[in-house]
């Protein structure tokens, strides 16, 4: 816990357990920087609930905690609307997968599993596109081939979430076996003596080792990518025909069984023994186990996670928190160990990469709704939850750039900063904010269940007014950014607010709900639109 600014020690009102305004305000930033950070974005509640620094700390321990998963009532109402594919002959669209995927980064409890998903679903990215010539050659209709393509995602997605603070080792089992994994990369047709090389290669440069260590010497050869080809040779799937299902099998014919030696003359060189006939697949686990457990993977992957929740350079600048981070990873990849170390570090909830990464478009579409407490259902509560609020943040995330679902490349979404801040993602962020949060758009979007003035005036502070400009546009740059911003951004606030519809300017009133609503609706549409809302 940090101790508390000189100006508050020694008060009188401290020494009676009163807390200190400036101790308030390191807490609130703190709260909103761990809540950007490990959830769709900050929200009212959660704020007001992480009031101290040991809330914030034992919210972490929680959302870290790799226990029973499951949706709130509001996630699981607006999921038993959608239809999701069930089974590998279920009818469905592949947007709702979307919609689902954001209801649970937008309203979901489990805001760090629920980001983690995204986090693995990129580290082994798969092109959809890419997938359906294969299943179309089998006879199927392009309607049957979406529905299975559907169930494929929604079952790896599934598995990603149940798995996502568990075991690497399991998540990289799970991403070989996949019938959508085997077929994107190639791996369904591989066979000795000239066995397919795809896998194997985005085996050992994406999801494990890297093609460098961190002193920039090689962790494999082209000879190791062609003797995991070797290894893993027979791995293929096939269709159940009671079941309809396809699964991975092992076809034997494809796969020549021997010892082989790997990554000779490096730290993670080793021996696979030849495996007993009948059970040559095991070649292939083995060689997966031991890449999950290898220094080089340990290293790669927690590289990776602290430039996601840090900053681009942070495994340079953090050379102890990367070792203490690897330290925890042990055989197999404990996520949660990792997570645990890299969340509770004093350098992720500190100054030092607050606002330093800039926000993907995934994220920018969820945070700003819950940072104004946007709800899916008009009052009371007990109306269910209406599915099209959800359209907008989708139509606006796939123009943004970033499709949930696939990517067109096995490298995955790029989450570097320099590939979020460009021209086009700014003018998205635009007319993200304006469609939400303009008045016609509350009219066909997020209907105006809830009601700025309220979001507004539970962040006014003692003695600042509803109508006056100056304290309602702090008060929403306070709602968006969660901290203090510079004045000439509140001023462009002001200036928007002061003026009615028709861009006269008027006072401003809470008792002309209407007005005051559309004007609260175009200061936080430019509020949004700021560069510093495109950062986390």
């Amino acid at each position: 816990m940090n101790p508390l600014p000189l100006r508050c020690m020694g008060s009188a009102l401290a020494l009676f357990g009163a807390v200190c305004p400036a101790q308030t305000t390191m807490v609130r930033q703190r709260a909103v920087h761990v809540l950007d950070r490990i959830t769709g974005g900050h929200t009212p509640d959660l704020v007001a609930q992480l009031n101290t620094f040991t809330a914030i700390d034992a919210y972490i321990t929680a959302q870290t905690q790799n226990g029973v998963v499951s949706d709130n009532f509001l996630v699981t109402a607006l999921l038993q609307q959608l239809s999701l594919p069930l089974s590998p002959t279920s009818t469905s669209i592949r947007v709702d997968l979307r919609k689902a995927l954001l209801a649970r980064l937008i309203w979901g409890s489990d805001g760090l599993r629920n980001l983690m998903v995204h986090f693995w679903n990129r580290h082994v990215s798969i092109g959809i596109p890419m997938v359906e010539g294969f299943f179309l050659s089998q006879g199927l209709s392009q309607p049957e081939v979406d529905n299975l393509i559907n169930f494929f995602k929604w079952r790896d997605l599934d598995y990603f979430r149940l798995h996502a603070l568990g075991s690497f080792r399991d998540l990289l089992h799970h991403s070989a076996k996949s019938p959508l994994m085997l077929v994107y990369l190639n791996l369904y047709r591989s066979s000795e003596p000239e066995p397919n090389e795809d896998y194997a290669r985005e085996l050992l440069e994406l999801h494990t080792m890297g093609p460098v260590d961190g002193t920039g010497a090689a962790n494999y050869s082209q000879a190791d990518i062609q003797l995991v080809s070797e290894v893993l040779a027979g791995w293929t799937v096939q269709k159940d025909p009671v079941t309809l299902d396809w699964n991975w099998v092992f076809d034997v014919s494809r796969h020549n069984p021997t010892q082989r030696h790997l990554f000779v003359g490096t730290p993670h060189e080793v021996i696979l023994a030849q495996p007993p006939a009948g059970q040559e697949y095991l070649q292939g686990e083995a060689l997966l186990d031991h890449l999950a457990g290898a220094t080089a993977t340990k290293e790669f992957v927690c590289r990776k996670l602290l430039r996601y929740f840090l900053a681009d350079d942070a495994p340079a600048q953090e050379p102890l928190l990367l070792a203490a981070c690897v330290n925890a990873w042990g055989s197999a990849g404990d996520i949660q160990a990792v997570l645990q170390t890299l969340l509770q570090s004093s350098v992720f909830k500190g100054d030092k990469y607050r606002r330093a990464r800039a926000r993907l478009p995934v994220e920018f579409v969820c945070a700003l709704p819950r940072a104004l407490d946007a709800k899916p259902y008009y009052p009371p509560p007990l109306n269910p939850p209406r599915v099209s609020h959800l359209a907008v943040p989708e139509d606006l995330l796939m123009k943004m750039g970033e499709d949930l679902l696939s990517h067109p490349t096995p490298d995955g979404f790029p989450t570097e900063s320099d590939e979020q801040t460009g021209s086009g993602a700014y003018v998205a962020s635009v007319k993200y904010a304006r469609r939400i949060l303009d008045g016609l758009a509350l009219a066909y979007a997020f209907d105006p269940v809830y009601d700025l003035a309220t979001v507004v005036g539970n962040e006014l502070l003692p003695g600042e007014s509803p109508n006056s400009p100056n304290d309602v546009a702090r008060a929403m740059m306070s709602i968006l950014f969660g901290r203090s911003t510079p004045q000439a951004d509140r001023d462009r606030i002001r200036d928007v607010i002061s003026k009615n519809g028709s861009n006269v300017s008027t006072p401003l009133n809470v008792g002309n709900p209407a007005d005051y609503q559309e004007r609260l609706a175009r200061g936080f549409a430019l509020g949004a639109s700021f560069a510093t809302n495109l950062a986390r």
